[in-house]
């Protein structure tokens, strides 16, 4: 374990860490596989490297939508249905990324959707943020449509689709999805409706509707 971690060190931060660092890391409860409650041998903490390795080298990617604009993808206390990152509107959009995305003057903006429009397909995009380590690669984003509802469980969810982005760079880099497609005969009426979006990795899995239960 401790050749795995310094060896990672080494290729990853140009240096090893010295023994002091080297024996907290491997001892670390946090990072390590608690000893069986039965043991009787003072085996203590066993490392735990994907733990370290995600932990220690924040190499994992870490793929969120916001919930509110200012949400940066860690828990908090704020509002959880003003989401600007997902987008409804009633045309197609050219170029999603330069309309939406990093650089495009719109990133903090959470009025850029509109009312759904019966007869005609609708278009939705997803915006993707990354703080971890590595990019995210093949991120699943996906989409349900919910009637308007104070606190809008997955029973009210319905699937519109679920569409792939195929790098989500690290750096916090807004990223948007290509057009999903919500087609007119599954929208049951014009207005305004609720969205919920899921996204994630093989890396940094998205949870499922069952998991809001």
């Amino acid at each position: 374990a401790a050749l795995a971690v310094q060896g990672r060190a080494e290729a990853q931060l140009g240096f090893r860490f010295s023994p002091r660092q080297i024996r907290a890391i491997l001892s670390d409860p946090a990072t390590g596989t608690p000893p069986d409650a039965t043991e009787t041998t003072q085996i203590s903490v066993m490392p735990n490297l994907r733990s370290i390795f995600d932990t220690v080298f924040n190499t994992a990617p870490d793929v969120y939508i916001r919930d509110f604009v200012g949400d940066a993808g860690e828990p908090h206390t704020g509002a959880i249905s003003a989401s600007p990152d997902i987008i409804l509107r009633p045309t197609a959009v050219a170029n999603p990324q330069a309309a939406f995305g990093a650089g495009s003057g719109t990133e903090n903006n959470s009025t850029l959707g509109s009312t759904a429009e019966i007869g005609q397909d609708n278009f939705i995009y997803v915006r993707v943020l990354n703080q971890g380590g590595s990019p995210a690669t093949n991120v699943e984003a996906t989409v349900f449509w919910s009637p308007v509802a104070t606190l809008v469980t997955p029973d009210l969810w319905t699937l519109v689709g679920t569409t792939i982005l195929s790098n989500v760079p690290i750096g916090e880099q807004l990223t948007v999805s290509d057009t999903l497609v919500w087609q007119q005969a599954d929208i049951p009426a014009a207005g305004h409706y609720c969205f919920v979006g899921l996204v994630g990795n093989a890396a940094d899995p998205a949870p499922g509707p069952a998991d809001f239960l």
